[in-house]
């Protein structure tokens, strides 16, 4: 069932990436200066980022309590109201640094349109504070079904609007819109689903819970924007908001990767705090050794991939106007292999009870991302010389603080938890790198990459190439196999989504 309903959890990452790079397409196929208005939307969703983690405080702790068998009702109604608070501050602090930054400093946006979808992506995070709710109510209830239909409307619907708008000579204010149209429907999609669930008078004593446990990731989410959203903001500052719309497209496809990481710990957190509380040991060592290995599996011939073929991927799917994305591409792409990997390792110490160790290896290398950022994205800062390395540089930055995330949780989760990463990765690599060099010399000698179906039999090549010789190796084998395909059979799939749903 874990297999299946990651299946799930990944199918709906990877429909809603497929469904934004059919979005990023119309936009670069039919919007007027497409890399100018997407950069303003990323501009805003990385401003707004910075001050949204304050709404996600409290997620884990949900899980984690609710997981754990604590009386439901008590949980959602702690668990509604400290939400409510944190919104509020959240919104307060977005809409105070607008006020100051226009009122108190005088300054003001590249345009105008700036300011107007700055408004319109705090309108959007407010809304999806709600749906957030039901999303993680449901990941502690093991509901994915219902999880999952709730993320669908913010992750899928939007793209249909997002046509709608290129195709009526929309720009950077009409495709905020298509934002704030997935929060609504992800909204009340949470508000149907959760109408069965017992809401009781918050606790006082379980607010503390929340917050003992929360306080960590305030923490972790307060220095991941600093380490991460401001690369956007900065790139916009020092540079143009067409820089800014190709670091996005890095980070889009960069985002195929991360979401197979998360379909995979989504399950993973509430499970291995389950097995924390009957002191299982082994079965958590087993399940992170076998999680890591599945997602190398998985992950490696797409990283590889877009390594070798990024020009063609983008000039495909996006238009030449992106080309120059194409650096920040593959750093990016090199950057999912770390934080995928490690991901089920990264979440054992809040499944443990231990997030305040967790919290300190993610600031550390958040804090190390904020400190590259400053020293690679600028062409100078008070007066002094820097790289100015433009989107690039916020790519390399981003990079290496992931692979010193990999390093610290590899150390501390082994001496915390005794989990370990399955010892023969380094196979899927090579084999992944053999395929992708076959392949190289193929497309340059035989067969050019241009056309959209070309991208589809260079794809099925690469897996299958890939998959043969980890057959031919021992480390693809017929338990594999069957373990995939039994996961993904749609009979059992349907089965099981509509007995959810029903439930």
């Amino acid at each position: 069932m874990i297999g299946r309903k990651s299946f799930l959890v990944y199918f709906n990452q990877i429909f809603g990436a497929v469904t934004g790079v059919i979005g990023m397409f119309f936009i670069a196929r039919f919007m007027v200066q497409p890399d100018y208005n997407y950069g303003i939307v990323n501009f805003a969703l990385g401003f707004v980022g910075m001050f949204s983690f304050v709404g996600s405080i409290f997620n884990k702790a949900h899980v984690k309590r609710i997981s754990e068998g604590q009386d439901e009702g008590t949980c959602m109604g702690t668990y509604i109201s400290l939400t409510a608070a944190v919104g509020a501050i959240m919104l307060g602090l977005a809409f105070g640094a607008l006020l100051i930054w226009t009122n108190v400093l005088g300054r003001g946006f590249e345009s105008p349109a700036h300011e107007t979808v700055l408004y319109i992506m705090i309108s959007v995070a407010a809304v999806k504070l709600i749906g957030n709710i039901g999303m993680k109510t449901f990941q502690a209830r093991a509901e994915i079904a219902k999880m999952e239909i709730i993320r669908f409307m913010d992750y899928n619907i939007p793209f249909i609007f997002i046509i709608i708008v290129t195709l009526t000579d929309g720009q950077a204010i009409e495709l905020a819109y298509t934002y704030l149209a997935g929060g609504l429907l992800m909204a009340l999609a949470a508000i149907f689903f959760l109408k069965s669930i017992p809401v009781k008078k918050p606790d006082w004593k379980m607010a503390r819970s929340y917050w003992t446990f929360g306080l960590p990731s305030f923490f972790i989410y307060f220095s991941s924007r600093l380490g991460k959203q401001l690369d956007i903001v900065m790139v916009q500052m020092f540079w143009s908001s067409v820089n800014v719309g190709y670091y996005a497209v890095s980070l889009r496809f960069s985002a195929l990767l991360l979401g197979i990481s998360t379909a995979v710990v989504t399950i993973l957190f509430p499970t291995i705090s389950s097995h924390h509380a009957n002191s299982d040991w082994k079965s958590i060592q087993d399940l992170v050794k076998q999680s890591s290995r599945y997602l190398c599996m998985v992950v490696t011939p797409i990283i590889f991939f877009l390594i070798i073929f990024p020009e063609q991927t983008i000039t495909i799917l996006l238009s030449r106007d992106f080309i120059a994305a194409v650096p920040a591409l593959r750093i990016m792409a090199i950057n999912a292999f770390f934080l995928v990997v490690i991901g089920p390792m990264k979440t054992v110490f809040a499944a443990i009870n231990k997030p305040g160790l967790g919290a300190k290896l993610v600031i550390f290398c958040h804090l190390t991302n904020f400190g590259l950022n400053f020293l690679l994205i600028p062409p100078s800062l008070f007066g002094i010389p820097l790289l100015g390395l433009k989107e690039i540089g916020a790519a390399i930055a981003t990079l290496t603080s992931s692979v010193i995330l990999f390093l610290l949780v590899l150390v501390y989760s082994k001496k915390e938890a005794g989990v370990r990463l399955y010892g023969r990765i380094p196979l899927h690599i090579i084999s992944a790198l053999i395929t992708a060099i076959i392949l190289f010399y193929a497309e340059r000698s035989y067969l050019p990459l241009t056309r959209f179906y070309h991208l589809g039999v260079y794809g099925m090549l690469f897996l299958g190439s890939y998959a043969l010789i980890l057959y031919l190796i021992g480390e693809f084998t017929k338990k594999d196999w069957d373990y995939i395909m039994e996961s993904l059979h749609p009979k059992e799939m349907y089965e099981y989504v509509r007995d959810e749903v029903k439930k």
